[in-house]
């Protein structure tokens, strides 16, 4: 009964080193793959071709492409509001 005992300590013991192991080595993985979804933006600030402007209703839909890579941010607001 005593040999149990041991066994499953040395299997706990085994199992925390694994454990301890994989939560020190992952973060620095998965660090270096988080810039991989970082816009890579580039200091050229022009369309590709001009914006189109479209009404649905009551809505309205603003088209455009861009020459370069950069955050473009999207802001719905109701019409008339400031």
């Amino acid at each position: 009964m005593a040999s149990t005992a041991l066994a499953h300590s040395k299997t706990a013991a085994a199992a925390l080193t694994v454990l301890a192991a994989c939560l020190l080595i992952a973060p620095p993985l998965i660090a270096s793959d988080l810039d991989e979804f970082k816009v890579k933006r580039q200091q050229v600030f022009e369309f590709a071709q001009k914006p189109t402007v479209r009404r649905h209703g009551d809505s309205v839909s603003v088209q455009f492409a861009t020459k370069a890579l950069y955050d473009v941010r999207n802001v719905r607001t109701p019409f008339g509001a400031n």
